[in-house]
């Protein structure tokens, strides 16, 4: 899905290159010499740590797919059915959103010409999957039946907290800064990071890596 760039390379290797790739910044961009470069801190465990996913949403026979564009294709949606950096809570949902379009005969867009309905699907985590928000982002129109999408998503992920609706009428492939309106329940997460509890609004730029962010802040 283009997503993945290091995933041929052993975790410890990857730590490695990533080390050197600092190091060449701070010499050749920063022009520093002779300084101290510590190891990189890695992860215990480098799978399933993504807090948030933007997908994108296209058309298939089938229906409706949710999915990410291929490296390169900005025209189509790769489809999937795991990702092994995602929480499953996000995995979950996207699952259950895509059904929910098939169901109801709702196309995904279609760049080329700029038809269909929904365009993207921003979901977020907190807490490990404890909580969950997310947004479906469509073409400037009311979203069908929406309580019935409520409904949908609230009986299947006890664990969602929040569901936004969002548009988009612009040719930019964009999910946040929207328009949007709360369907159900809060349009943020809470997340306690180095022993503080923060509210991280679905718009919000925050750590994608929330077990990284604690080392992060404890170093600092």
């Amino acid at each position: 899905c283009g997503g993945c760039a290091w995933q041929t390379l052993d975790y410890g290797v990857q730590l490695e290159y990533k080390a050197q790739q600092v190091r060449e910044s701070l010499e050749h961009l920063g022009g520093l010499r002779d300084f101290e470069l510590l190891p990189a801190v890695g992860m215990a465990d480098p799978w399933r740590y993504r807090n948030r996913a933007d997908f994108s949403i296209g058309t298939s026979d089938d229906g409706a797919v949710i999915g990410f564009r291929p490296p390169g294709r900005w025209d189509s949606v790769l489809p999937f059915s795991e990702c092994h950096l995602l929480t499953p809570a996000i995995e979950h949902v996207r699952g259950t959103v895509e059904a929910w379009l098939r169901e109801n005969d709702l196309p995904g867009w279609d760049p080329r010409t700029g038809t269909g309905y929904a365009r993207h699907l921003l979901v977020r985590s907190a807490q490990g999957g404890k909580e969950v928000v997310l947004s479906l982002v469509t073409v400037p129109d009311e979203l069908p039946d929406a309580a019935g999408f409520v409904h949908r998503i609230r009986s299947v992920h006890p664990e969602v907290v929040g569901i936004v609706h969002a548009v988009n009428g612009s040719k930019a492939e964009i999910s946040t800064g929207l328009d949007s309106t709360s369907l159900w329940g809060r349009s943020y997460l809470l997340e306690r990071v180095a022993g503080v509890l923060v509210n991280v609004s679905i718009d919000a730029f925050f750590q994608t890596n929330t077990l990284m962010a604690h080392a992060l802040y404890g170093l600092v």
